[in-house]
């Protein structure tokens, strides 16, 4: 599955492409691409909404590739949560 969200980068609003790349029981992966950035995101979404933990939020690592700003990757983060539960 493959979408796009706009995040606003370096002061500017910058389209990344979304992909789920791996799911599992308990799980999810993300390949997050743009013009900067190329990271996979890792979320355990689906044993939450397994175990209907639909309040909690979410947590998120980093596995593959490198921001040298943090509030790079919340920001990545957060727009992807509000995207996701609509596309998801």
């Amino acid at each position: 599955m493959k979408f796009e969200i706009e995040v606003p980068i370096q002061g500017k609003f910058q389209y990344l492409t979304v992909e789920r790349i791996h799911k599992s029981d308990f799980t999810e992966q993300y390949k997050v691409s743009g013009k900067i950035v190329i990271i996979v995101l890792q979320t355990n979404w689906p044993i939450l909404r397994r175990k209907h933990l639909n309040k909690k939020a979410p947590s998120w690592k980093l596995i593959e590739g490198k921001l040298e700003n943090a509030s790079l990757l919340e920001t990545i983060i957060i727009y992807l949560e509000k995207a996701a539960i609509f596309k998801i």
